[in-house]
Protein backbone atom coordinates (compact mmCIF):
# COMPACT_ATOMS: atom_id res chain seq x y z
CA UNK A 1 0.00 0.00 0.00
CA UNK A 2 1.41 3.57 -0.72
CA UNK A 3 2.13 5.82 2.04
CA UNK A 4 -1.23 8.48 3.07
CA UNK A 5 0.99 10.36 5.49
CA UNK A 6 4.22 11.01 7.38
CA UNK A 7 4.74 12.83 11.05
CA UNK A 8 8.12 12.83 12.77
CA UNK A 9 7.78 13.55 16.62
CA UNK A 10 10.78 15.41 18.73
CA UNK A 11 10.81 15.16 22.46
CA UNK A 12 13.24 16.31 24.72
CA UNK A 13 14.87 15.41 28.21
CA UNK A 14 17.14 15.84 30.87
CA UNK A 15 20.41 14.53 29.81
CA UNK A 16 20.72 11.99 33.00
CA UNK A 17 17.57 10.43 32.07
CA UNK A 18 17.74 6.83 32.30
CA UNK A 19 16.94 4.79 29.43
CA UNK A 20 13.37 3.56 29.99
CA UNK A 21 12.59 5.83 32.91
CA UNK A 22 9.13 7.25 33.00
CA UNK A 23 9.80 10.42 33.11
CA UNK A 24 7.93 12.60 30.72
CA UNK A 25 9.50 14.70 27.94
CA UNK A 26 10.25 18.41 28.68
CA UNK A 27 9.00 19.37 25.08
CA UNK A 28 7.26 17.81 22.22
CA UNK A 29 6.66 18.75 18.78
CA UNK A 30 5.01 16.99 15.65
CA UNK A 31 5.40 18.64 12.39
CA UNK A 32 2.44 17.62 10.56
CA UNK A 33 -0.74 18.09 12.22
CA UNK A 34 -1.93 21.77 12.97
CA UNK A 35 -2.81 22.16 16.51
CA UNK A 36 -1.91 19.14 18.91
CA UNK A 37 -1.73 15.33 18.62
CA UNK A 38 -1.73 12.66 20.90
CA UNK A 39 0.93 10.03 19.69
CA UNK A 40 2.12 7.07 21.88
CA UNK A 41 5.49 7.70 22.34
CA UNK A 42 7.65 4.51 22.26
CA UNK A 43 10.67 6.09 24.32
CA UNK A 44 8.28 6.86 26.91
CA UNK A 45 5.78 4.40 26.66
CA UNK A 46 2.56 6.32 27.19
CA UNK A 47 0.71 8.62 25.07
CA UNK A 48 2.25 12.07 24.90
CA UNK A 49 0.50 15.44 23.65
CA UNK A 50 2.32 16.67 20.71
CA UNK A 51 2.24 20.69 20.05
CA UNK A 52 2.73 21.43 16.09
CA UNK A 53 6.02 23.10 15.21
CA UNK A 54 7.85 23.70 11.78
CA UNK A 55 10.89 21.69 11.22
CA UNK A 56 12.82 19.44 8.76
CA UNK A 57 15.33 16.83 9.55
CA UNK A 58 17.80 15.26 7.74
CA UNK A 59 17.48 11.59 6.45
CA UNK A 60 18.21 8.91 8.95
CA UNK A 61 21.70 7.98 8.14
CA UNK A 62 22.86 4.76 10.92
CA UNK A 63 24.70 2.76 10.17
CA UNK A 64 27.01 0.34 12.39
CA UNK A 65 29.84 0.97 9.77
CA UNK A 66 29.59 5.01 10.05
CA UNK A 67 31.23 7.26 12.49
CA UNK A 68 29.23 10.43 12.32
CA UNK A 69 25.78 8.87 12.97
CA UNK A 70 23.86 11.86 13.89
CA UNK A 71 20.47 13.63 12.49
CA UNK A 72 19.92 17.47 11.87
CA UNK A 73 16.91 19.20 12.98
CA UNK A 74 16.38 22.52 11.24
CA UNK A 75 13.89 24.57 12.82
CA UNK A 76 12.49 28.17 11.19
CA UNK A 77 14.69 30.71 13.56
CA UNK A 78 11.94 32.07 15.80
CA UNK A 79 12.79 33.63 19.02
CA UNK A 80 11.06 30.55 21.12
CA UNK A 81 12.58 27.56 18.67
CA UNK A 82 16.21 29.66 19.25
CA UNK A 83 15.42 29.51 23.11
CA UNK A 84 14.38 25.95 22.86
CA UNK A 85 17.77 25.28 20.92
CA UNK A 86 19.69 27.73 23.28
CA UNK A 87 18.31 25.77 26.67
CA UNK A 88 18.58 22.19 24.55
CA UNK A 89 22.24 22.76 24.29
CA UNK A 90 23.20 24.47 28.04
CA UNK A 91 21.30 21.84 29.31
CA UNK A 92 22.68 19.10 27.56
CA UNK A 93 19.10 17.51 26.87
CA UNK A 94 18.85 14.10 25.23
CA UNK A 95 16.16 13.95 22.43
CA UNK A 96 14.49 10.94 20.61
CA UNK A 97 13.10 11.40 17.40
CA UNK A 98 10.22 9.14 16.11
CA UNK A 99 9.09 9.01 12.33
CA UNK A 100 5.47 7.35 11.83
CA UNK A 101 3.84 6.32 8.47
CA UNK A 102 0.18 5.70 7.82
CA UNK A 103 -1.13 3.98 4.57
CA UNK A 104 -5.19 4.29 5.40
CA UNK A 105 -6.80 6.79 2.70
CA UNK A 106 -9.50 7.40 4.88
CA UNK A 107 -9.07 9.41 7.77
CA UNK A 108 -6.01 10.93 5.99
CA UNK A 109 -5.95 14.01 8.32
CA UNK A 110 -6.81 12.38 10.89
CA UNK A 111 -5.60 8.57 11.20
CA UNK A 112 -6.49 6.09 13.57
CA UNK A 113 -3.32 4.40 14.26
CA UNK A 114 0.58 5.15 13.02
CA UNK A 115 3.21 2.75 12.16
CA UNK A 116 6.42 3.24 13.58
CA UNK A 117 8.80 3.71 10.82
CA UNK A 118 12.09 5.16 11.91
CA UNK A 119 13.98 5.94 15.79
CA UNK A 120 16.41 7.53 16.81
CA UNK A 121 17.74 8.65 20.08
CA UNK A 122 20.91 10.77 20.91
CA UNK A 123 21.93 13.84 22.75
CA UNK A 124 22.01 17.56 21.58
CA UNK A 125 25.27 18.15 20.23
CA UNK A 126 25.58 21.17 18.15
CA UNK A 127 23.79 23.79 17.09
CA UNK A 128 24.27 26.16 14.00
CA UNK A 129 21.98 29.30 12.59
CA UNK A 130 21.84 31.66 9.77
CA UNK A 131 19.23 34.73 9.08
CA UNK A 132 15.93 32.28 9.12
CA UNK A 133 16.88 29.02 10.38
CA UNK A 134 18.37 27.21 13.52
CA UNK A 135 19.56 23.85 12.81
CA UNK A 136 20.44 21.67 16.10
CA UNK A 137 22.65 18.27 15.51
CA UNK A 138 21.70 15.64 17.03
CA UNK A 139 24.03 12.81 18.06
CA UNK A 140 25.48 10.26 20.74
CA UNK A 141 28.89 11.94 22.50
CA UNK A 142 30.67 8.44 22.44
CA UNK A 143 30.44 8.76 18.61
CA UNK A 144 32.24 12.47 18.93
CA UNK A 145 35.48 10.55 19.51
CA UNK A 146 35.21 8.35 16.86
CA UNK A 147 35.26 5.40 19.51
CA UNK A 148 35.54 1.59 18.71
CA UNK A 149 31.64 1.04 20.08
CA UNK A 150 30.60 -2.69 18.93
CA UNK A 151 27.95 -1.15 16.61
CA UNK A 152 30.61 0.62 14.88
CA UNK A 153 33.72 -0.35 12.82
CA UNK A 154 37.16 1.47 13.89
CA UNK A 155 37.59 4.21 10.76
CA UNK A 156 40.40 4.00 8.26
CA UNK A 157 41.90 6.92 9.37
CA UNK A 158 42.86 5.04 12.29
CA UNK A 159 43.75 2.13 11.46
CA UNK A 160 45.82 2.99 8.61
CA UNK A 161 48.21 4.66 10.25
CA UNK A 162 48.54 1.83 13.19
CA UNK A 163 49.19 -0.53 10.30
CA UNK A 164 52.52 1.45 8.96
CA UNK A 165 54.08 0.48 12.37
CA UNK A 166 57.01 -2.16 12.26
Amino acid sequence: MATRGVVTTLDFYIEQRAYGASTPPLVSYQNHFEGTRVITNPFYGSPVTYSHNFYTITPYRIARDEASNGISITFAATAANVALVETAMTNRYSMDIATYRWTTAADIDNPSAYALFAIFFGHCYKASSDFSTITLDVRLYADATNADLPWQKVPWTIVGPLSMRK
